[in-house]
């Protein structure tokens, strides 16, 4: 699937909550301070699996700037600019994540 323009808002949302979805499950994992280098791998690898599951058919599910990069790279067809908002998404994906991720602390 290259970065095209075709269902292009559909694709950059779908990106932005695959990377929410993500970037929050590592954080909430993480900061366990308990069981840090046990059990990590498998809720991230789920967060994985159902952001895939969901937006797989639509966006590719990227998730990740490097393999937009490498997606990019790949296809001759891939626009450039598409590229760019797929890395932007994916960025205010993980800020928003980051922004909840701290703000639950201080509601509980």
């Amino acid at each position: 699937m290259s970065l095209s323009y075709t269902n292009l808002p559909s694709k950059l949302i779908a990106e932005l909550i695959g990377t929410f979805i993500l970037v929050n499950v590592v954080l909430v994992v993480t900061s366990n301070k308990n069981n840090i280098a046990q059990n990590c791998a498998i809720p991230i690898a789920i967060a994985i699996a159902v952001s895939i599951y969901m937006f797989g058919d639509l966006s590719a599910c990227h998730i990740n700037p490097v393999v937009s990069l490498i997606e990019f790279f790949n296809h001759k067809d891939s626009v450039f600019i598409v590229f760019c908002l797929y890395v932007v998404a994916q960025c205010i994906g993980g800020f928003i994540a980051l922004y909840w991720h701290k703000n639950s602390k201080n509601i509980s």
